[in-house]
């Protein structure tokens, strides 16, 4: 992307235990791939999320530059949440995302059987059998004491191994800090619009990624 008023997610922590403590990287994880050629130069991303309020929280920004890009955007919400679907609709609207397309699982709850078996299969319905070069999926990342994102983590890892697609998950900003997370800055609209979506007065200026199984002949050579 080009131009003032967007920002590019190239930045990469580092470890918090210091210069010199750096771990390796979990399997998978690229961590020479910067999450602006991951993802701006992606055709299609297909994001699976818990529920809608969660996804927008830790991923609304990005998922608004992608759809302003020309990026084609589909969401699939495995629970609808605690919010009811017409303040959902008001909330996509707000964020700039009145026409992505979102599914509806409607599950009660996640637990790895059999909801996952209907997670996987929609997901696979929403890709398609064959589908184009530069798809990317984007997934939550698992977080202790969370089987419901640690569920959906697998599942999309499977689905981008089977499709090989690029893998992006998205973390809480108030998670602590791994040496290959990539923090994503937001522009001043994309925070605004992100706080007006959400109802809330302040929300963090940067949304943090993990960039895995990125694979280059996805990607657009420019």
């Amino acid at each position: 992307m080009s131009g003032d008023d967007e920002s590019s997610c190239i930045e990469v922590q580092e470890d918090d235990q210091g210069i010199g403590a750096r771990r390796p990287p979990p399997p998978g994880v690229d961590v020479r791939a910067r999450a602006d050629l991951v993802l701006e130069h992606v055709q299609r991303v297909v994001a699976v999320a818990v529920e809608p309020v969660e996804l927008l929280t830790e991923a609304g920004g990005l998922l608004r530059r992608l759809a302003l890009c020309g990026t084609a955007v589909e969401i699939l919400l495995a629970t609808d949440g605690t919010v009811d679907g017409r303040a959902v609709t008001r909330m996509y609207s707000r964020i700039g995302l009145p026409d992505t397309p979102r599914h509806r699982l409607g599950l009660r709850r996640l637990r790895p059987s059999p909801a996952g078996d209907d997670v996987l299969a929609a997901l696979s319905e929403i890709i398609g059998f064959d589908p184009e070069p530069g798809l990317a999926i984007l997934a939550p990342a698992a977080l202790p004491g969370r089987i419901d994102r640690t569920m959906l983590s697998r599942i999309a890892r499977l689905a981008a191994e089977i499709y090989r697609a690029d893998l992006v998950r998205h973390l809480p900003i108030d998670d602590v800090a791994r040496p290959w997370t990539v923090t994503c800055p937001l522009t001043a609209e994309e925070a605004r619009r992100k706080r007006y979506a959400l109802g809330r007065p302040v929300t963090a200026d940067e949304e943090r990624f993990v960039v895995e199984r990125a694979i280059p002949a996805q990607r657009t050579v420019s």
